[in-house]
């Protein structure tokens, strides 16, 4: 279940249509809630089970089509880190 403010539906659905498109959503850290923890405009910042995901906005067009990437937060322990990408689409909202 993603957890979000009541008045951002429409965000918490198409994080839902994300994350159901993860092949193996135990493994990447994804089989509990999801928390929308920020959204710049090109990024949704994601939190589950006390890690941290991106979803990075890639194309968005007026008609409401939006190619996106889904990112698993990789901790570097060298005060850097990387994304490890989970899934890639293409949705309307």
């Amino acid at each position: 279940m993603v957890i979000n403010k009541p008045d951002e539906e429409k965000l918490t659905k198409f994080v839902e249509t994300i994350i159901s498109k993860v092949s193996n959503k135990l493994e990447a850290g994804l089989d509990s809630d999801v928390t929308i923890s920020d959204f710049d405009g090109t990024r949704i910042y994601l939190d589950a089970n006390a890690t941290e995901f991106n979803v990075r906005l890639w194309d968005i067009q007026k008609s409401g089509k939006i190619r996106w990437t889904l990112y698993k937060m990789i901790d570097d322990k060298n005060g850097h880190g990387h994304g490890e990408e989970l899934c890639d689409g293409t949705n309307m909202v």
